[in-house]
């Protein structure tokens, strides 16, 4: 049973601050029904340091407190917790506070501290309240970004090198290498490129992987893939809250379009091309000074492209990020 079908099952508490108590989620953290109906995270703290309270729109922490608490069989008790509370009644968005709320404040320990609750509580109203801003990406880039990690041979090396910001020039890079992942879906490998993207580092290498994608209703969306990968982390707390972080930092209020669209991943693999950069038709240089951010789109139907074993054999980053042939 998922945590959110937990919350569903649990019955309304009786009494005006108390909270119908359901599993852990996490080390030191259990779901909860609170008096008013919200779906809460209940939070057992070591007593060191203080926290701020934070009251938002859809979002309220309440530092720890004398809490009254009421078990599945209907046992009474007063226990010192924190609180976060998730102020709506739409289940997509109940969805997304708990996985968001469980990636950022899952931890080894038995119970966290005040002080490093506050600094994690920090990270996830920043992520949470993203929930609400524009998209940085599409949907579709997003998607292609995720299935190249679910593709890589090593997702530690995938996701370290992922961008920490949907901003940066290259959506993967390690050292001076670099790969940036281009999709199309009308069949023609045609790409927007920032002729910056093109350059290569002393030493490293750039290359362009190129997707051409097709919606599919029996396919794959972006938390189909996510949910790959966490398979694969066996539980690793910084590799799922790094997915977590960049997934949503992406999306910004376009994560409930990215919940039903969905694009054939075989399909996708198949076509799967690699290009050496400095082999990608471009704009003639040098380029004069005064003209800066140089976008253009490039057609790389005729442009030979890197089999995957040539690809791998660039450098041990590429050997790391890219498939197995076929």
């Amino acid at each position: 049973m998922s945590a959110l079908d937990q919350f569903r099952a649990l019955t309304l508490p009786k009494g005006e601050g108390s909270f119908r108590l359901g599993n852990s989620v996490c080390p030191g953290c259990r779901i909860a029904l609170s008096h008013e109906g919200h779906l809460a995270l209940l939070i057992a703290v070591v007593q060191t340091g203080t926290s701020t309270p934070r009251h938002f729109e859809n979002l309220r922490y309440d530092p720890p407190r004398a809490l009254e608490v009421i078990g599945s069989r209907g046992s009474k008790r007063v226990e010192r917790l924190a609180t976060l509370v998730c102020r709506t009644t739409d289940e997509d968005l109940q969805a997304a506070f708990l996985r968001i709320a469980v990636a950022l404040l899952n931890t080894t320990a038995v119970q966290l501290s005040e002080t490093e609750l506050e600094t994690r509580l920090d990270e996830f109203v920043v992520l949470f309240r993203t929930l609400g801003r524009p998209a940085t990406q599409t949907v579709q880039g997003l998607w292609c970004e995720l299935a190249v990690v679910v593709w890589s041979r090593d997702i530690r090396t995938a996701l370290a090198s992922w961008h920490s910001s949907p901003a940066a020039l290259h959506d993967f890079a390690s050292g001076a290498d670099r790969l940036e992942v281009k999709s199309c879906a009308t069949g023609l490998r045609e790409h927007a490129l920032r002729l910056e993207q093109l350059h290569e580092a002393p030493g490293g290498r750039t290359l362009i992987a190129s997707l051409v994608v097709h919606e599919f209703d029996a396919g794959h969306s972006v938390a189909d893939l996510c949910d790959v990968l966490l398979a694969r982390f066996d539980g690793d707390i910084e590799l799922t809250r790094r997915l977590e972080t960049v997934v949503t930092q992406s999306l910004g209020r376009e994560w409930r379009e990215a919940a039903t669209r969905r694009f054939d991943l075989d399909d996708a693999r198949r076509g799967l091309r690699l290009y050496d950069a400095r082999e990608v038709p471009t704009i003639p240089q040098p380029i004069p000074a005064e003209v800066k951010h140089v976008h253009f789109v490039v057609d790389l139907s005729t442009t030979s492209d890197l089999t995957l074993a040539n690809a791998r054999k660039c450098s041990r980053f590429f050997k790391a990020m890219l498939p197995d042939d076929e």
